[in-house]
Order: structure tokens, then C-alpha cells, then sequence
């Protein structure tokens, strides 16, 4: 007996924004207005696959950290539900704020930072643009934007980038895990939501 197949329809809707208010005299002050830092977290949500901006515990102990090992590329999961992605980054600061703080890389299951030397704004850059910022501001160096607890593994050293890579892992660096650092050299980032003029 041949059962009839009931067509189904299926029903897009798209929704798009305007570019945000504007600042009278083009003045470039990075405080953003709810709308803006809400379009920021549904692009970051929806572009940087396990990058994330993370505030860092107050306390002690704690802390997350997965266990190493298992296939390459892809491990633990992210908010979503999401797997995170060898390379993925997160800015942990003290205050919650989501455009600065102590810079950390994925890798193999595990969080770590990354060493400040030779870091400069390209690979600021390159941090930046994989969670979803439009520039970055700076690069803070010696741990001003925190260092990271004993625990913490120091995964990258050396990282020089051209600036137009997708993650960390793409530039010129050392071997993950080989560093020469404390944690008192832990590279902070801090990011723009607006492109410099040029």
C-alpha cells in the first residue's frame, strides 16, 4: 500500500540591523550602548565557533580545565553546545568586561595562555577578529590584564603574525607548549567594536 507524501514549506525570516547610533564629532570613546554590545554578542555567538570572552572566577580554586588528549581538532564543548575548535581564543578578565582581559588559547582540551613576547597588534588582530571585534586597541604586556593561576598551562611563545591569519596556531611561533615564560609575561588584548580610521 503506497502511503501519499504531504509536501512540507519552510519559512526564512531574515532580520537586519541598522549600522548604531553615531557619536556626535566622530568621537572614538569605546563606551558602547546596550544595542551595540547586544549586536556584539549574537555575532560573536554566531560567528566565532568556541570563541569566547570569559570573567574570570572570583575566589580561589575552581577552574574548568578538560582533560588533555583525544582526537585533534575538536574537544570540549563551548557556550551553545558548540565544540571548541583547536586555536579558539577568550579574553579573561576580572571585571567582566568583554572587549579586554588576559588572553587564552585552546588547544588539545586545555585553556592556556600565551607568552607576550614578540606579541604585537597583528597578532592582536588576528585575536580580535576571531571573536568578533572589529580592531584592536592594544597589547598588554607583563600580565597588567592579569596572570594566570599555577595550574594554567603557558601554551604559545613567540607568536609573530602577519595579521591576516585565522587563529594563533597559523603564525610563526614555537612549538605549543614550549615557552620560555612565567605567567608574570602573560599577554592581555584589548579589543575595539569600531575600525580605526586609517
Amino acid at each position: 500500500m503506497a502511503r501519499a507524501i504531504r509536501p512540507t514549506t519552510t519559512t526564512t525570516t531574515t532580520t537586519t540591523s541598522s549600522s548604531g547610533p553615531q557619536r556626535a564629532g566622530g568621537d572614538p570613546t569605546p563606551s558602547k550602548t546596550p544595542r551595540e554590545k547586544l549586536r556584539l554578542a549574537e555575532k560573536q555567538a554566531s560567528t566565532a565557533e568556541g570563541n569566547q570572552v570569559h570573567k574570570a572566577p572570583r575566589g580561589g580554586g575552581g577552574g574548568g580545565g578538560g582533560a588533555a588528549g583525544g582526537r585533534a581538532r575538536t574537544y570540549n564543548r563551548g557556550s551553545g553546545g558548540r565544540k571548541l575548535r583547536a586555536g579558539s581564543v577568550r579574553l579573561v578578565s576580572a571585571d567582566g568586561l568583554m572587549d579586554r582581559g588576559r588572553l587564552e588559547i585552546f588547544y588539545r582540551g586545555v585553556w592556556g595562555t600565551v607568552c607576550d613576547d614578540l606579541f604585537n597588534r597583528k597578532a592582536a588582530a588576528v585575536v580580535c577578529r576571531q571573536l568578533g571585534f572589529a580592531a584592536p586597541l592594544a597589547v598588554m604586556k607583563r600580565a597588567v590584564l592579569g596572570e594566570g593561576e599555577d595550574a594554567v598551562r603557558i601554551l604559545l611563545d613567540d607568536v609573530e603574525c602577519r595579521g591576516d591569519e585565522r587563529t594563533l596556531l597559523e603564525c610563526k611561533r614555537s612549538k605549543v607548549g614550549t615557552h620560555n615564560c612565567s605567567h608574570q609575561e602573560d599577554v592581555g588584548v584589548i579589543c575595539s567594536y569600531h575600525r580605526e580610521e586609517e
